[in-house]
């Protein structure tokens, strides 16, 4: 049995944790999650997507409880202004979650 030594292991080490990475972050979201993309507030659509199973677009409405995740993405600031259920809420780490 030939020993693989050297650089030639670390190579391929690292090119295949690089595709695993590429593999596991394609299937980070789900069918329904919503993000931002710019500054929202939970009764606007406005800034928000939805992940349709295939791409983000551009969301319909504002995210309610029972949608699937709901993430503020960085540089982004949610307001919440009126009474609102929400589940499965994410902030990212440094943004704002304003609730009046």
């Amino acid at each position: 049995m030939k020993r693989m030594k050297g650089k030639g292991v670390w190579k391929k080490l690292l090119v295949a944790g690089y595709w695993l990475l590429v593999f596991y972050s394609s299937f980070g979201q789900a069918n329904g999650d919503y993000r931002t993309i710019g500054n929202v507030t939970f009764a606007a659509s406005s800034n928000w997507e939805r992940y349709n199973g295939s791409a983000w677009v551009a969301a319909g409405a504002a995210p309610v409880q029972g949608d699937n995740v709901i993430t503020v993405r960085t540089g982004n600031t949610a307001t919440v202004t009126a009474n609102k259920t929400l589940d499965q809420v994410g902030v990212t780490s440094g943004e704002v979650l304003t609730i009046n």
